[in-house]
């Protein structure tokens, strides 16, 4: 009677476990972007966004054919001129941000998904925010839009801007 319980305790178990694992798909790679500023008031005088970049490493999970985690490592440089009123006296100012963005997204078409989230700064906390994300996953590549609303200025004078990217990830499994 003993070997008949565990033989169907197995069995249940076996079957259950790769139920849940056929569930649960995990992908992931690296992704580029070129990164901008949007200021949403007007920031002080002399200041311009200037282009910046940020590379990552992503990770997704799906947790259902429309519910996916995704979690990044980036490093991000953010980038603005200063040019002083009445000259044509130009400083670059960037920061440079290692940052861990936690997202769930909502795959409204297989190839297409929508997500929001929040993004943690480990180096300082200027570049902490939410994030909004939209995009389109083709096989291993991945095209996408993001805006992050800062909760600090970038740099005194600037506001909380928005930082905008478009983005291409590169799957590697």
């Amino acid at each position: 009677m003993k070997k008949i319980l565990l033989t169907i305790l197995v069995c249940i178990g076996t079957t259950a476990f790769n139920h849940i694992k056929a569930q649960d798909v995990i992908y992931g790679g690296f992704k580029l972007a070129p990164t901008y500023s949007i200021f949403t008031e007007k920031p002080a005088d002399g200041f311009t966004a200037s282009p910046g970049f940020s590379v990552g490493y992503f990770e997704v999970l799906e947790l259902s054919n429309k519910i996916n985690l995704q979690a990044e490592v980036n490093y991000s440089n953010y980038a603005y001129t200063f040019t002083v009123p009445g000259t044509t006296s130009k400083e670059k100012f960037n920061y440079n941000a290692l940052e861990l963005p936690f997202l769930v997204k909502y795959r409204v078409a297989e190839s297409f998904a929508i997500g929001a989230g929040y993004q943690f700064a480990l180096t300082g906390d200027k570049s902490s925010g939410l994030l909004f994300d939209a995009n389109f996953k083709t096989n291993k590549t991945i095209i996408g839009i993001r805006g992050l609303k800062t909760i600090n200025d970038m740099v005194v004078g600037t506001g909380n801007p928005i930082q905008a990217s478009f983005y291409i990830g590169f799957g590697i499994f």
